[in-house]
């Protein structure tokens, strides 16, 4: 099982990056090129492997259906991760990448839920006879949620959003000083704040603010 795993992960690792070598020569913003060098070392199925075990889902054959899966709709059908890309639309290709994979992720875990809600509430004897519809997850929360920022915050909210997704240090927002990331900061956590509330999800809000909270700690630490 681990030898096709291995296979898979190199199988998939090459398409990704032959992907991405196609991209590189189509960016001309610096922070966005950079950002997309960077990933010519990253490990794509390995990354998601990882994303879906601390989702829940720990079963070998699963888990590779799963990575096959995510694959062919970020890369093949309908395969927009790159194919869609727009560097003066679109953040960072590794924030998209990791917004895409979640919506994903978050899709394959509402189904699973609905399935185990579905066949807990059936006797057992009647559950090999019933065919679950297949039911979407919905909107995706982080995507919808930094089109809310790009369309209601200055740019800097934006640059800062995407660097945490990205999950890069703050030093690599080029050209933001220590004053204009907190305010940042604060524009993003009262706009998550109206956001959750609109979306009846404290769990949103939460999640929004363990984002910040280390960019927040990181300017304290450079103004001190």
């Amino acid at each position: 099982m681990l030898l096709r795993e291995n296979s898979v992960v190199s199988d998939y690792n090459g398409l990704f990056h032959a992907e991405l070598q196609k991209l590189l020569p189509k960016l001309t913003d610096p922070w966005r090129r950079q950002d997309a060098i960077a990933m010519q070392t990253f490990d794509f199925s390995r990354y998601i492997l990882s994303s879906l075990r601390n989702a829940g889902f720990r079963d070998q054959n699963s888990l590779t259906e799963r990575l096959h899966e995510i694959t062919v709709k970020l890369l093949v059908s309908p395969g927009r991760l790159f194919a869609s890309y727009d560097e003066t639309r679109h953040g960072p290709m590794s924030a998209r990448f990791k917004v895409s994979m979640s919506r994903l992720i978050m899709n394959m875990q509402a189904k699973e839920a609905n399935r185990r809600k579905h066949f807990s509430a059936m006797p057992i004897d009647m559950m090999p006879a019933i065919t679950k519809p297949d039911v979407g997850y919905g909107e995706d929360l982080i995507g919808g949620f930094r089109e809310l920022i790009q369309q209601r915050l200055e740019p800097p909210a934006l640059q800062v959003f995407d660097t945490r997704l990205a999950e890069r240090p703050i030093k690599d927002m080029v050209g933001l000083s220590s004053y204009s990331v907190k305010k940042a900061v604060r524009q993003i956590k009262r706009l998550a704040m109206s956001y959750a509330r609109e979306l009846g999800d404290p769990g949103f809000l939460r999640q929004i603010e363990r984002l910040m909270e280390k960019e927040a700690a990181t300017v304290e630490k450079r103004r001190a």
